[in-house]
């Protein structure tokens, strides 16, 4: 499915989720912005540097500025542009409301193309996933193929490539903020990993990050399966490069 807009601008404040709906969106041939907060897309609409989006695609759980009262700002700013709502979790009926539509993560690059062609028909993920079940794939070959079908192969090395950096890195992150007792840091962490990880499809990697994000602190004990999930994910990823 091709994307039509002729601008779009992407909201996240997790770097690994905006490149990867930035790459997601790139093969469009249209032009595509990125931008850390709702602070900074608004600033960017008002000083008009760049030309005004048909669409923004914005995170519903960003520091700052973001959500519904995100919405009604970019409403003043930017009355014509279609409001796309992206989150991890399904967010209440009235944060909804503000938005032409919504995306439950993980979705896939077609479901994205839709909702931005189709305005107002949410696409949701399958439900949430749980190490309860003990044969979590690392990951989705479904996925995988769609993103393979609507990208260059060496964009989709590029994705990936950022997917296994960044839960290497959080991995550490998480680990950090156990041994410092901050939950809060845990959960942010465990959050954007579940983000990052839902959009390709690492599946046995967002399963986890969904128990730490839930569980907080009293889950630390897993920790040590990031790294196994991390180095599962990437065996698979050279192997299908290499066929």
């Amino acid at each position: 499915m091709t994307i039509h807009p002729i601008s779009t601008f992407v909201v996240d404040d997790d770097e690994l989720s905006r490149e990867l709906l930035l790459l997601m969106l790139d093969h469009s041939g249209h032009p595509v912005h990125g931008f850390s907060s709702g602070e900074a897309v608004l600033e960017s609409l008002r000083d008009g540097a760049l030309p005004p989006p048909s669409h923004i695609v914005t995170d519903l759980q960003m520091p700052g500025l973001c959500g519904d009262a995100l919405a009604a700002r970019l409403r003043q700013v930017a009355p014509e542009a279609i409001l796309l709502a992206i989150s991890a979790r399904q967010p209440l009926p009235k944060i909804l409301s503000a938005f032409d539509g919504f995306l439950l993560k993980p979705f896939s690059a077609d479901q994205l193309a839709e909702a931005l062609a189709t305005p107002g028909r949410a696409s949701a993920s399958a439900s949430d996933p749980s190490l309860a079940e003990p044969t979590v794939p690392a990951l989705d070959p479904t996925i995988y193929r769609k993103l393979a079908a609507g990208m260059k192969p060496e964009q989709l090395r590029q994705l990936y490539q950022l997917s296994v950096a960044d839960a290497t890195r959080r991995g550490a992150l998480l680990q950090a903020a156990a041994q410092a007792g901050d939950e809060t840091a845990f959960i942010r962490e465990a959050h954007a990993l579940q983000g990052g990880c839902g959009l390709i499809g690492a599946l046995e990697l967002r399963s986890i990050a969904c128990v730490l994000e839930q569980q907080g602190l009293s889950a630390a004990a897993l920790l040590p399966q990031i790294s196994a999930a991390t180095g599962r994910l990437q065996r698979i990823l050279e192997s299908l490069n290499q066929m």
